[in-house]
């Protein structure tokens, strides 16, 4: 007698697990809130033609259409690469639709969470002239950081591939209308020379890797360097774009008041609660639990000072505007969910925080743990860049083991 047909939902699981995939529903979730971009895409694209009709070159269009030429153009680029990730998987493993490699995931993730505070940006400039995007974040903004692994699946390399043919097209168009337009602005000739000295080595550079992608015997070393260049090409795509749309030279800088020290453990004034994000130690502040692993932390610390000078350095940098807190895709502020608590911070302009350089939009938190410091000596205190996601678990690291 024939065993019933398993169901295809279940089919679908296990074949996901056995490759180690993870379920894309809330990617699936945040793909589908920014599917709004192409039409305000197109919006602001029309908006460009008529005026170009009008016999006005784009630099020279109003401040707030350069700014939302801008924003719809960071976030649709975002969101073509973060659909093409998921699209890519599921078109060359239909079997396991619903679930995404984790390196598909997480750089698809790192793209399409940035799409709607773009979006948003585009809104406020459109409902309030005064605002200046260039003093919001440090332009041009690059890629989300890229996911790094030893050896890429081919669809996921086949779906860069993708994007960067559909991105490189209207980078292609962007630079067409600037160039048919006639002559450029006083001062401003240089942006169209550096935008077409990037765009034509991009655009061999996808030329190059698509006989490779091809390749049957394509092995480790062959995807990464298939995946580098196609990184190398996007950005420069990205660059362009907003080179094209806005005139990105920074503000003057403001000099630094620098670093105010904080008292320590033993001096008078110190605050155990100071890594921790100010609506958690609001929230924890009578938990005897979360009062015991800050004082097994500080305890436990090595170097409290070396500690609070990076604490320090990270909130000289929230004043100066290089830095500020990250909101989840709901507008609240984040915090890593084990002691201490930390909050999750934005890089508006380029900062170099405990050895690393941290780049526009990256998303950050200091990671503070004496770990299994009683047992092997190393204690943790570093940055740490995500994407992260939300969780409602609560970790003490009242033991060693946590």
């Amino acid at each position: 007698m024939e065993s019933p047909p398993a169901h295809p939902r279940l089919l679908r699981r296990l074949a996901s697990v056995l490759r180690g995939e993870v379920p894309a529903t809330e990617l699936e979730a945040l793909r589908a809130a920014g599917r709004g971009v192409y039409q305000a895409y197109l919006d602001a694209e029309q908006m460009q033609v008529e005026l170009a009709a009008q016999g006005t070159h784009p630099f020279l269009a109003s401040a707030v259409l350069r700014t939302q030429l801008l924003c719809t153009w960071n976030a649709y680029v975002l969101q073509v690469l973060g659909e093409a990730l998921i699209d890519g998987d599921y078109r060359a493993s239909p079997v396991t639709a619903g679930y995404l490699p984790p390196v598909t995931f997480e750089q698809s993730w790192a793209c399409l969470v940035q799409v709607e505070p773009w979006l948003a940006r585009c809104r406020r400039a459109m409902g309030d002239p005064s605002y200046d995007v260039v003093r919001d974040v440090e332009l041009p903004v690059p890629l989300p950081a890229w996911v790094v692994v030893e050896d890429y699946p081919l669809q996921h390399l086949q779906a860069l591939a993708h994007a960067a043919a559909e991105v490189g097209a209207r980078a292609a168009v962007a630079l067409g209308a600037v160039l048919t337009a006639g002559r450029p602005p006083e001062g401003q000739a240089t942006r169209v020379t550096a935008a077409q000295g990037m765009v034509a080595p991009a655009d061999s550079t996808v030329a190059s890797v698509l006989p490779l992608l091809q390749s049957s015997g394509g092995g480790e070393e062959l995807h990464e360097l298939v995946a580098n260049r196609l990184q190398d090409a996007l950005q420069q795509y990205f660059e362009v774009g907003q080179r094209l749309r806005m005139d990105v030279r920074q503000p003057a800088r403001t000099q630094s008041a620098g670093p105010v020290r904080l008292p320590g453990p033993a001096e008078p004034g110190f605050d155990m609660w100071c890594l921790t994000a100010p609506e958690v130690a609001a929230r924890l502040g009578a938990d005897r639990k979360a009062q015991q692993a800050l004082a097994r932390l500080w305890r436990l610390d090595p170097d409290p000072r070396q500690t609070l000078a990076l604490q320090a350095r990270l909130l000289a940098a929230v004043r100066d505007g290089k830095v500020r807190r990250a909101l989840d895709p709901d507008g609240q502020p984040g915090s890593m969910h084990a002691c201490p608590w930390s909050p999750v911070y934005e890089v508006a302009r380029t900062v170099r925080l405990a050895g690393r350089r941290l780049r526009p939009l990256t998303q950050f938190a200091l990671e503070v743990s004496a770990g299994k410091v009683e047992a092997t000596g190393t204690f943790v205190r570093r940055v740490v860049t995500g994407p992260f996601s939300r969780t409602s678990r609560l970790r003490y690291r009242l033991r060693e083991q946590e």
